[in-house]
């Protein structure tokens, strides 16, 4: 199965973005292997892709929210690492046309642009399919809610004037730093290690030998049956006593007086108890 990898390595917020890209095949390595001689000689074959990517600003939708309009193929443009220093110098030098003189002028503290110099300062060439230009502009820019600044800058356009964008001086110059300095061929070595590894790893599993440890099923002390709290307390014994009477008492409380609700004697009705027979 084939992949496409990305790697985005320019980005200018609600303008442009960078990728180099390339095309794996997961079926066929890029390694191409051949013999010669009893020797082997291998070749890395891997055709990146540099594509250049305008970004259309967002609008209101009349609600308070904001969207992004769709674009079309002419926003964007792929470049090749053969026909990527033309598009490369033809940007350097109209960065260098800017500092012609009276390409701008300033007609009291307004910033102006001379339409006739503009013409002749103005790039226009053609990569594959794409008529690109690039031109010199005045940017009007808001500063806040209701002042704006003017600044130098370019219009890069694609095909038509509905694939185009504006650029300041300063962004200007910041993409050319990033597309001059970035090394393509050794990111593109690291994304194709990168994802070689990734789905080596994706496709192997792991083989596993190792069995669980069987342990010996101790035996368990016989859980405790639940007895209910009014079942565990004895109920009271009758015994007879000597006397007359029966009363209940608790033999378990050892006390010689009975729980019976005591009887009151007033005291000039108190006599001695009889002694039964054989007590002292």
């Amino acid at each position: 199965m084939k992949q496409i990898v990305r790697y985005r390595f320019l980005t200018i917020p609600n303008k442009m973005h960078a990728d180099i890209r390339i095309t794996v095949d997961e079926s066929s390595r890029a390694d191409v292997k051949s013999k010669f001689e009893g020797g082997e000689s291998t070749t890395l074959v891997l055709l990146p892709m540099i594509n250049i990517q305008l970004v259309r600003p967002l609008e209101s939708d009349g609600n308070g929210g904001r969207f992004r309009p769709m674009g079309n193929m002419n926003d964007s443009i792929g470049l090749t690492k053969f026909n990527y220093p033309t598009f490369l110098s033809e940007l350097k030098q109209i960065n260098e046309d800017l500092k012609t003189p009276d390409l701008y002028v300033y007609r009291g503290d307004r910033l102006d642009l001379n339409d006739a110099v503009a013409e002749k300062v103005r790039r226009a060439f053609i990569i594959g399919r794409t008529s690109i230009e690039f031109r010199a502009v005045v940017i009007e820019q808001p500063t806040d809610i209701s002042n704006t600044q003017r600044l130098e800058g370019i219009k890069m356009k694609f095909n038509n004037e509905d694939s185009s964008m504006l650029f300041t001086l300063r962004e200007l110059e910041s993409m050319i730093w990033i597309l001059d300095h970035v090394d393509i061929d050794n990111l593109v070595l690291q994304m194709y290690n990168s994802f070689m590894r990734r789905s080596i790893y994706e496709r192997q599993k792991p083989v596993v030998d190792i069995k669980p440890v069987s342990r010996p099923v101790y035996n368990q002390a016989e859980p405790v049956a639940y007895v209910p709290v009014e079942t565990r307390i004895e109920e009271p014994k009758k015994v007879e006593t000597k006397d007359v009477k029966q009363e209940t008492v608790l033999t378990d409380i050892p006390t010689k007086y009975s729980l019976t609700e005591p009887e009151i004697i007033p005291f000039e009705d108190y006599k001695e108890p009889e002694k039964a027979e054989g007590e002292g």
